[in-house]
């Protein structure tokens, strides 16, 4: 273990773990609060279908529709759907799973570092790097499942560190990693394997066995369930490449980890970097080490642009990197005074608050402050427009994460999935070049209402914003049976153009 240096002087009452938590929660309480009105639109996905669910109407986006898996956060809808049983609004329970999720892990944070015994302010400036990072307290605060899913890793991780023997509690916590994101199911197994590996002790061949095949079998009914109630064994929706070359997703995979180190912090980056050599003869520190390292390949893996849903991949495993920096600063703190040292890490929290919040405006901040207007990802339809959506209207749209969760009486044409499709079936993802096949399905549904994402110009004309987009709206059956009944504004230029078909068909 990291003990405290021999001979330094340290006040008790500054080593007391109760007061590190105490002060770091009411911190991310704050925090929390600043980001609690900002609503990622990904979420109105997994709520109409929660919703859908206790109405009784199955994991289905659209009433009679079959049924789909949505974004795969299987877990979070699960707690939705009981929240809404409860009588209680399902915007607000995601925001208290997400705002327990985030105050356990300070919580578990701050007894793994206190386990190692850490310096009080080593600890201090680990959790304080993890509350004050923006981009990781935005996602926390947007209502996604990214507060449940490093709950769950960082739980497995503390588990396997600190516990000697693991059974069916650190199974559950697995299994639930695995409900919450896809990629959980491999990480569950790399934590059990790192486990065997790295115990510190004799290999504990029977419990390694033992868990193993214990969670190969739960993830077997698991892939049964999923198949017997979606029709696959795989989601769906797993977040894979998008379009473009193996060097260009290099090339951003590297950008967002190097935006995601600036929004992390300059000097807690540093430390951690310090940390991690600093703990490398210790084994069992070597299991959040891989996991850090295998979470960064995943977002590597991922590619595709460098914005905001990326960096939300990043942001998983922020609370790990804090640990880290916390190790940083005790190898540190071993030559410098306790004085020095209290001063020196309240001047590298400011700093990396202040580097964070710059490093996070053009993404972040810039959604929900600079642009004079919250974003909550969804469109509200104007009341005399909701009067004229009766019982099975159709909706086309781009993205599904705009409609309101609460219009489920309705069935939705999801265009961003439709294309998605049509370009699987292409070669080099050349469809942007061939729309026809997408919008003749359009028009064959013959959708009541279509909500359309659009860029204003500093003019006064409206633009399709995709390509698809534009061979709708410039399509002749567009023109002659579709009228525009709303514009709402989203962020900056962009909009949402509701055209509505004379008449709606009842």
């Amino acid at each position: 273990m990291m003990n405290i240096k021999p001979g330094r002087k340290t006040d008790r009452l500054f080593d007391s773990n109760i007061l590190l938590t105490g002060l770091a929660l009411a911190a991310y309480l704050i925090v929390f609060y600043t980001f609690s009105s900002v609503l990622f639109d990904d979420i109105f996905v997994s709520l109409r279908y929660a919703k859908n669910m206790a109405d009784g109407f199955g994991p289905t986006f659209s009433k009679g529709v079959p049924p789909v898996e949505g974004y795969s956060n299987t877990l979070l809808v699960w707690m939705v759907v009981v929240f809404i049983k409860m009588g209680i609004d399902p915007l607000f329970a995601v925001k208290i799973i997400s705002l327990f999720a985030g105050g356990t892990v300070i919580i578990l944070i701050s007894q793994l570092l206190k386990h190692f015994e850490l310096h009080f302010i080593a600890r201090l400036t680990a959790v304080f790097s993890l509350v004050f990072c923006i981009p990781y307290s935005y996602w926390l605060g947007s209502g996604t499942e990214n507060g449940l899913y490093s709950l769950f890793l960082v739980a497995a991780v503390y588990m396997s560190i600190l516990q000697k023997k693991l059974g069916l509690q650190f199974i559950t916590v697995l299994v639930c990693l695995c409900l919450i994101r896809p990629e959980g199911v491999a990480f569950s197994l790399l934590i059990l394997g790192l486990r065997f590996l790295f115990s510190g002790e004799e290999r504990p061949f029977f419990e390694f066995f033992r868990n193993t095949i214990l969670f190969s079998v739960i993830c077997l009914a698991l892939l049964i369930w999923r198949y017997t109630t979606f029709g696959e064994l795989l989601p769906n929706t797993y977040y894979a490449k998008t379009g473009g070359s193996l060097l260009i997703n290099a090339q951003n995979s590297v950008s967002i980890i190097r935006l995601g180190m600036q929004t992390f912090g300059l000097p807690m980056t540093v430390l951690m970097v310090i940390g991690f050599f600093s703990v490398m003869k210790q084994k069992r520190l070597l299991i959040p080490m891989c996991v850090l390292i295998s979470g960064m390949a995943f977002v590597v893996y991922t590619g595709g642009d460098v914005n905001v849903p990326r960096l939300r991949f990043f942001v998983l495993y922020v609370p790990i990197m804090s640990v880290f920096a916390g190790f940083g600063l005790e190898r540190i703190s071993a030559w410098i005074p306790f004085r020095q040292l209290t001063f020196a890490a309240f001047v590298l929290i400011a700093i990396n608050i202040l580097l964070s919040y710059r490093a996070s405006l053009p993404t972040y901040l810039d959604q929900t402050w600079k642009s004079g207007s919250t974003f909550n990802g969804h469109i509200t339809l104007s009341k005399s427009l909701q009067k004229k959506v009766p019982e099975g209207t159709t909706i086309a749209l781009w993205d599904i994460g705009i409609i309101p969760y609460k219009l489920n009486h309705c069935r939705i044409i999801d265009l961003t999935g439709i294309t998605d499709s049509f370009i699987s079936r292409t070669e080099g993802g050349h469809f942007q070049r061939n729309t026809k096949p997408v919008v003749d399905y359009v028009f064959e549904k013959t959708p009541d209402l279509m909500i359309l994402n659009t860029i204003k110009t500093s003019g006064t004309g409206i633009f399709p914003e995709y390509p698809v987009i534009g061979a709708i709206t410039s399509d002749s059956r567009f023109k002659k049976n579709y009228k525009i009944a709303q514009i709402q504004h989203t962020i900056g230029p962009y909009y949402l153009a509701v055209f509505q078909r004379s008449p709606i068909s009842k």
